[in-house]
């Protein structure tokens, strides 16, 4: 609704049926995101995401405490990348559609190639597989 700052009369309106379709999908979804769409249980369903990230954030360390073998390293992981080629296509896919996911993910790469892998002493602590020399 438009109204007039020095009469207040109303100036025009602008009703939900007279959106465009991206505009009605774009406030449903907003709506949505907000928690505005579902009433009371938007509440309950965002509180219990909000209880197992916290459960997640205290199970952890707890759980990492547990599986590492000796001082603070962690056990190593296995990533099957040349067994799974979908696995690079979806990180591909990623990256392209989260720009700041690619980035971060070709930072990780370069960093590990170029600097921890390449020092004996980083490689032993972060309990990775050294550079063939």
């Amino acid at each position: 609704m438009h109204v007039d700052q020095y009469s207040g009369a109303v100036a025009g309106r602008y009703s939900y049926a007279e959106y465009f379709p991206v505009a009605k999908t774009v406030s449903q979804a907003i709506a949505l995101h907000v928690g505005q769409r579902f009433g009371t249980l938007s509440f309950w369903i965002s509180f219990l995401f909000c209880v197992g990230v916290l459960f997640l954030c205290i199970t952890a360390p707890l759980m990492w405490w547990r599986r590492r073998k000796h001082g603070l390293d962690a056990p190593r992981g296995y990533l099957p990348i040349r067994s799974t080629p979908w696995l690079i296509v979806v990180l591909v896919i990623l990256g392209l559609v989260f720009p700041l996911f690619g980035l971060s993910l070709i930072l990780v790469l370069v960093l590990d190639r170029l600097v921890i892998r390449r020092s004996s002493r980083l490689s032993d602590g972060l309990n990775t597989i050294p550079a063939p020399r």
